[in-house]
């Protein structure tokens, strides 16, 4: 559902001047919203951490303008849900950071006392944005890569073995919005 005092994506001329997101996407969310997702707003554009925005500077400005106004997406279930700033910026209160695959590898390298390996997992990470958790079938995660653009998906016990899963991020959302079979297992 669309949270009240969102703007309502099938109302054009009265959205909120601050929403910058392409109509592709507006359009994606809205379907997802008619297909029982609880979608919401932010009252006006947020900003992410500049650790963010110089860790991701590669980020492109359609996903950007998603984390700084979109305040929830989240699966009927409440077992998946899209990343937003709130997430980024850590003020949601959520038992999961926004990084919480990252955090986990990095303990396991801890707990071997393996610092090469930490640098790997570290690397890994900087050139994938997490965009997506799913802890329907076990904990997994879609992400941006920064190579290509494209979105990967990991899932335990590996994180960092990823499969490519749509060419963007707005296709990822139009796809999602459709019920596509291939998420069944993440939503």
């Amino acid at each position: 559902m669309i949270s009240a005092f969102s703007p309502r994506l099938t109302n054009r001329q009265n959205r909120c001047e601050f929403l910058r997101m392409t109509a592709e996407i507006q359009q994606a969310l809205e379907r997802l919203a008619k297909a029982g997702w609880s979608v919401e707003f932010q009252r006006e554009r947020s900003s992410l951490k500049a650790e963010i925005l110089r860790r991701y500077e590669w980020m492109p400005l359609d996903l950007l303008d998603f984390f700084c106004e979109v305040k929830m997406v989240c699966s009927p279930d409440e077992r998946a849900w899209f990343l937003t700033g709130e997430d980024f910026n850590e003020s949601n209160g959520f038992a999961f950071a926004w990084n919480e695959w990252e955090r986990l590898s990095l303990e396991a390298a801890r707990d071997d006392q393996d610092e090469a390996w930490a640098q790997e997992i570290r690397e890994f990470w900087d050139g994938r944005l997490p965009i997506f958790t799913s802890v329907k079938s076990g904990y997994a995660y879609f992400a941006l890569d920064k190579k290509g653009r494209e979105v990967v998906r990991g899932e335990e016990p590996v994180f960092e073995e990823t499969s490519p899963l749509a060419g963007s991020f707005a296709e990822l959302l139009g796809t999602m919005a459709e019920n596509d079979s291939r998420f069944e297992r993440w939503v």
